[in-house]
């Protein structure tokens, strides 16, 4: 049966132990997306990058003796140096969902950090049906990427009718944009190809980061021409 939880205990002359933390900065962060703090990595060299129990990406469960299940990273400082001088207690549990969620809250925003490339933000939640109802457009796949020297997905206009995209003002604004990322997931390379098997992954939430990429777009409009050309080629022939 797989361990699902684990407890530590660090000691450390230095005045630090090397863990690193992510999760909900603060309670404006809780309440969006969810309450939990997780390992994040160790410092290089430190007493945390030794000890085999620490698990990046479980969930702190307790610092100290201090539930943490509802704590924010606002709270983790204060905690770690509640405890007796040089020593850290830690219990660890497994959770799949926090890390995915502020993983990718984490990517997003590092995505969006860029004041040279402005970007645009877009969050759908699926339909009742299962579906966001997104049409892409790009780099259809390998082939072509190595033909162009590039990858890259476009989101398109013309959604499903009647789905959370066509229904959502924030996809309207952002047609044509490159998608960027999705879920913390760097898309700026992949195909359309690539993309499919992305999606599933995702869970009922997509947050998107788009920005303007005249190449791809040219791209785009430049291979949807040449196919309906050949499309026109073929009906005359008939």
């Amino acid at each position: 049966m797989p361990i699902s939880i684990v407890n530590l205990e660090l000691t450390s002359g230095a005045r630090t132990f090397g863990v690193k933390f992510n999760g909900a900065l603060d309670e404006t962060e809780k309440a969006k997306y969810g309450c939990g703090i997780y390992i994040s990595g160790c410092a290089v060299g430190s007493i945390a990058s030794k000890c085999p129990e620490m698990i990046i990406g479980w969930q702190v469960v307790k610092v100290n003796k201090v539930d943490f299940r509802d704590k924010t990273m606002f709270d983790i400082k204060r905690a770690v140096m509640s405890g007796t001088p040089g020593k850290l207690y830690m219990e660890l549990e497994q959770n799949a969902e926090l890390f995915r969620t502020y993983n990718m809250v984490r990517e997003v925003t590092k995505a969006t950090n860029d004041p040279k490339h402005p970007t645009t933000i877009v969050e759908l939640e699926k339909s009742a049906e299962g579906c966001f109802g997104l049409r892409f457009g790009g780099v259809l796949d390998a082939r072509e990427k190595n033909y162009t020297g590039y990858g890259g997905i476009l989101l398109l206009d013309m959604p499903k009718p009647q789905s959370p995209a066509s229904y959502s003002t924030d996809c309207k604004l952002a047609e044509f944009l490159q998608i960027v990322n999705i879920n913390g997931i760097d898309c700026t390379q992949l195909t359309m190809m690539q993309v499919v098997p992305v999606f599933s992954e995702f869970g009922d939430t997509m947050l998107m980061v788009l920005r303007e990429n005249k190449r791809l777009e040219e791209h785009h409009t430049k291979a949807n021409h040449v196919m309906s050309e050949w499309i026109d080629a073929i009906k005359e022939k008939r």
